[in-house]
């Protein structure tokens, strides 16, 4: 699986699971699985983001990438 986490739709990438990090809540994640991504593209999303719930996110992003994985950001 490869996980793409923008701020704007224009910036969805075909082919990957795209999150809108306007839309970012708790439940946000729960539909990708631990370990399972190949690929996690973050774009221009962190600085929406308050920094306890960026830390958060990171700490959620980091946990899906899979052992020979990549995470962009």
């Amino acid at each position: 699986m490869k996980l793409n986490i923008t701020t704007d739709e224009s910036h969805f990438i075909t082919g990957c699971v795209n999150i809108n990090i306007n839309n970012y809540d708790e439940s946000t994640f729960e539909e990708v699985p631990h370990s399972s991504c190949e690929m996690v593209v973050l774009s221009q999303c962190l600085g929406c983001l308050p920094y306890v719930k960026s830390l958060d996110f990171l700490t959620k992003c980091a946990s899906r990438v899979r052992k020979s994985g990549a995470i962009s950001i």
